[in-house]
Parts: structure tokens; sequence; C-alpha cells
């Protein structure tokens, strides 16, 4: 029987990974907005190319860069106080927006951040084209969506060949809006909460006089588990957690489930219905520090504990909740070795302005604002995260019963055994705390 219990801090783990099992269609629907379209056409920016089939898998050199950005940010991340959840797959995406009108030493820091270095940039956007179509491959009750916009300060001269990049390998639409007026930042929250089925209502509160653009992506996951939790057996329980004992309502379930014991770590794996899916929770020996069990670790080390799980008979219990996290990433990321991005004196985003070389003010970046929500319940799993790169001028069993109990703080995630790549990343301390 398997029980994870959690005391002390939590580690939420979210990883959304998609195990691709059937071919799918070229994806011809980018975002159904009338508007986008007339105005995109009088960019004469072309966005109804439709995509390749989604491959069979990603290519393993930008797979490594995945998985490697994705524990460098979340390490990094943990430093920040109380429950963590982050989307390394969103903020990859809308810097690899972003990354596409850098130049000079901005591209190679935003390269490196990336973990992109043995990829060119042509192979970076394919590989995310790639990378998008494959995760929206679904299955059963599953529901997964992916969405890049582009929205711009009228009157801003932005490039071309930029746009039609963005739209090519990161279906991104775009629109300019009047950022003088209040509607403007109603409009861009609006296609906030529709990408993120209302989970999360705003991503912009005001804009800087200073701001020409944002690039904002957005993804959203749900999914029932293949196994659902009888709401009968919910029980409260006491969760040790930083700040002393709590009770919280945990979930009950016995029979046999993928398990795994690596030198005093425990873990079980959770499929969903779709079975390409699943969640994966991982609970730290009794008191360890939780960062500095992250610390010691890296994304191969998760995968190892992942990869040896075994069939076996489980007594689990695992704590409900519903969390949201909200985290401004300039820091982490120029501790990643992107600083040189958000100076306003050596940033280089000129490949995203018409006429570059006769451009009177300099562009970098002023903030990326990211955004997670995550709720666990009987019935499964509903996750979404929404970031936003802004941009600113400077100018303007037959063996012995396992218990597992989740009474302390743990890892949990949602893998996608094709990719290995992470949509979220988190940490739990407190199953209360929304």
């Amino acid at each position: 029987m398997f029980i994870i219990n959690m005391r002390n801090k939590v580690i939420a783990v979210s990883l959304t990974v998609l195990l691709l099992v059937t071919a799918c269609t070229p994806i011809k629907g980018r975002l159904d907005s009338k508007e986008y379209d007339e105005y995109n056409v009088e960019l004469n920016v072309d966005t109804s190319v439709p995509w390749p089939d989604a491959p069979d898998r990603i290519d393993n050199a930008f797979r490594a860069s995945l998985l490697d950005f994705a524990w460098d940010l979340f390490q990094v991340s943990s430093e920040n106080e109380g429950n963590i959840l982050i989307s390394p797959a969103s903020v990859f995406l809308a810097l690899g927006m972003t990354y596409n009108g850098s130049d000079s030493e901005t591209r190679q820091a935003m390269m490196e951040t990336l973990k992109a270095a043995d990829l060119s940039l042509q192979e970076f956007n394919e590989a995310c084209r790639d990378y998008i179509s494959i995760l929206r491959v679904m299955g059963g009750k599953t529901e997964l969506s992916v969405a890049n916009s582009i929205w711009y300060r009228q009157g801003f001269t932005i490039s071309h060949d930029f746009l039609q990049t963005n739209a090519n390998y990161f279906d991104a639409r775009f629109q300019s809006l009047d950022f003088g007026k209040p509607a403007a930042i109603g409009t861009i929250n609006k296609w906030v909460q529709t990408q993120t089925k209302n989970t999360i209502d705003r991503i912009i509160d005001e804009i800087n006089p200073l701001t020409y653009m944002f690039l904002i992506n957005a993804v959203y996951f749900k999914s029932d588990w293949k196994e659902p939790f009888d709401a009968a057996n919910t029980r409260a329980k006491d969760f040790d957690s930083p700040d002393g004992s709590i009770t919280v309502d945990f979930m009950n379930r016995t029979g046999e489930m993928d398990y795994f014991d690596n030198k005093g770590v425990q873990g079980v794996i959770l499929p969903y219905d779709d079975g390409r899916f699943k969640f994966f929770a991982v609970l730290p020996e009794v008191n360890t520090d939780i960062r500095a069990f992250i610390y010691e670790l890296d994304g191969a080390a998760i995968l190892d504990y992942l990869m040896s799980v075994k069939r076996q008979d489980i007594v689990l219990s695992l704590p409900k909740f519903e969390t949201r996290f909200e985290d401004r990433l300039n820091d982490e990321l120029s501790g990643m070795g992107m600083a040189i991005a958000f100076d306003p004196n050596r940033a280089d985003f000129s490949l995203m302005l018409d006429n570059p070389g006769k451009a009177k003010e300099n562009l970098y970046i002023g903030e990326v604002r990211h955004k997670t929500f995550c709720r666990v319940d009987e019935l499964g799993t509903e996750a979404s995260a929404v970031t936003s790169v802004e941009m600113r001028t400077t100018g303007m069993i037959a063996e012995p019963e396992t218990k597992l109990i989740f009474d302390r703080p743990f890892i949990y995630g949602i893998v996608d055994e094709v990719t290995g790549a992470p949509l979220f990343l988190g940490i739990m301390e407190n199953p209360l705390e929304k």
C-alpha cells in the first residue's frame, strides 16, 4: 500500500508531457477571431498557412533545452516563499517569440538562457512549432490548449518579418491597440480569460507609457483521472506545513499503482484518462528541507525517479488543493543569463522594428510576468498558465504493505511520456492556501 505524508514543505512540480499515440491532421485553426484576421490582412501577414502534421517526437536537442530550462527556472523560482507553481512551457514559448526579435549579445544571452546553443534559430523555431503541434494532439476527456498573441501600441513600426515568423512557428495572433485607452487592458485580459477558461482573469493591470508591446503565451490543461478518487473516501487529516500542523481534506485510494522508492524518496504516478498525461508526486524523506532537496537535483534526477517505478499495491492519501501563483520573473531570468535583455542601455531587440537602423529608441524587456493556477481533486486536474513579456522603449501486493501519505511538503507534477518536457512545476507548502 502507498501513502505519502506531507508534514514539511511541499514541492509541487507539475510536469505535463504529451504522449503522442496517433498522428494528427495539419493544424489549421489559429485563434478564431475575425478582428485579428482583418488586422493581420492589413499587415500583409499570412496566418492561414497550415502547419505540418505533428511529428512522433520532438528533436532531441530541443527536448534537452526544454528540460534544462524547466529545471533551472524551477530552482531559481523556488527561492520564493510559500507554494510555488510555474509553467516552464509557457515561459519558454513566450521567450521563444521574443527571441526572434533579439540580435547581437542579447540574442546570445537569450539562446544560453533557453539552453538552445545546439540549435540554429531556424531549428529552434521549427522545434517550437513541432512542440506546440504535439501538445495539441489530445484524446479522451483531456483538454490542452496552447495559444500565443502579440499586442502592440498603435503607430509602432513593427517588423513584418518578426510578425510573420511568430505566426508561422508559434501560431501567434497579433493586434495593435491604443495603449492610452483603458479598453486596451480589458481587451488583452479578455483574451487571457478565454484561453484559460476563466481560471486566470488578468495578466495586465496597467500599461506603462513606455510600453510598446506585449508577447503573451497561455496554456490550459484539464483532464480526469483514469481511476477517479471516491469522494466518499475523502477524509480530513493533518498536514505538516512550515507554519505548523493544519487540517486538510485528503483523497484516499487503495490498489495497484505506479510507485517508486529511490533512496528514501517516495513517489506515485497517476495516469489521466487519455493515457498520455500522468500526474506525479514526489515525497522527500521526513525532515528534509524541500528547497535544499530541489537544489540537489536536476531534471535528469527527476526523470530517474519516474523511470524507477514499479506496479505495487498502494494505500494512497493525497491532499486536495487549489493553488495560484504569480511572479515577476525579471530576477530569475537575469540570474539564468539574460540580464542584458532587461537593460535599457544594452538590450538589442532591433529585429522587432520595421526600420531598426533608423530607430530613435531602444527596446528592452520591461517585465516578464507569470501567473499559474492548479486544482487537484477527486475527479482530476485543471491547470493553466499565462506568461507576458512586456517590451518597453527607452524613449517612451504480496509484498509488504506500503503506505504513502502526502501529509508534508511534496513534489507533484503532470508528466508527458513522449517529450518529457514540463508544462508546470511548483512547490506546495499549504494545501489550504489559495
